[in-house]
């Protein structure tokens, strides 16, 4: 296991894996937040991941297609854990 930096490149690696949204404890406003990719049924997990929000307001939740889409290389921070 080893963290890399999170950009579309990576995004891109974790798609082709199978991969789908990535998940961070770390706390929103975090300058280096720390990601872990998943594989979810985004349907359930999502509304799963509303319900826990109103719980849990520091989770932070990034959905690969969206953020390959529509985010630049310099609007991501931190790093993901790849395994």
């Amino acid at each position: 296991m080893v963290f890399v930096r999170l950009n579309h490149t990576t995004l891109l690696r974790l798609k082709e894996k199978g991969y789908n949204v990535l998940t961070s404890a770390s706390l929103i406003d975090s300058d280096n937040p720390s990601w872990i990719p998943d594989k979810v049924n985004l349907v359930q997990f999502l509304n799963e991941f509303q319900y826990r929000m109103i719980r849990f307001e520091e989770q932070n939740l990034l959905l690969i297609d969206d953020a390959l889409l529509y985010m630049a290389d310099d609007d991501f921070s931190g790093q993901v854990l790849i395994f």
